[in-house]
């Protein structure tokens, strides 16, 4: 059996449908299946792979804790990209004072260098908010390593909570609605 056999198994069983989850990364990867009544996450690493089954009655919680780590990334490339933009205007006013071309070399070596605080400023900036997904039930609070964007997450903890209200008997707001129905006796 090769890499990702009960991925490529599972995409074609229609029993199953993919939820959104987080990277992968030529060591690590991590699926996660949602059937009818159970969800499926398959977690890989190089050329083995573990497999955790939760039944959807048996979740109590879906939790999405968040992270500073991407926060401490922009805040460290932030500080570092200031010292770097300053000695870029300062080389520039250099040369441009005295057209040297060795003023010219640094501006062009320093801007490169530059560029590294920036891109991962950027990168901080646009990918958003980093979050941690746990899985709790009765026995266990199972933690899903490759969900770390906080909008993936959201998407994966909807599509939970959408198929566990789709399994419950009795709608939550049919439940609501029947229970003051019930008793309604009225003193005389």
């Amino acid at each position: 059996m090769g890499r990702n056999d009960m991925s490529e198994r599972l995409s074609k069983d229609p029993a199953y449908r993919r939820l959104p989850t987080g990277r992968r990364t030529p060591s690590q990867h991590l699926s996660c299946w949602l059937a009818r009544d159970h969800l499926l996450v398959v977690e890989g690493m190089g050329y083995s792979e573990r497999y955790s089954r939760f039944d959807l009655r048996d979740i109590q919680a879906v939790l999405i804790q968040p992270s500073g780590a991407r926060q401490i990334v922009a805040m460290v490339a932030g500080l570092a990209a200031v010292p770097a933009l300053a000695l870029v205007g300062l080389m520039l006013a250099r040369w441009l004072g005295t057209r040297d071309n060795d003023y010219l070399v640094g501006l062009v070596l320093i801007s490169a260098a530059s560029l590294a605080p920036l891109v991962a400023l950027a990168w901080a900036a646009v990918c958003g908010p980093l979050g941690q997904i746990r899985i709790s039930t009765a026995v266990q609070v199972a933690k899903l390593p490759g969900l770390h964007q906080r909008t993936k997450a959201r998407a994966f903890a909807t599509a939970l909570r959408d198929a566990a209200v789709a399994l419950s008997p009795i709608a939550p707001a049919s439940a609501a609605v029947a229970a003051p129905d019930a008793q309604e006796s009225r003193p005389a």
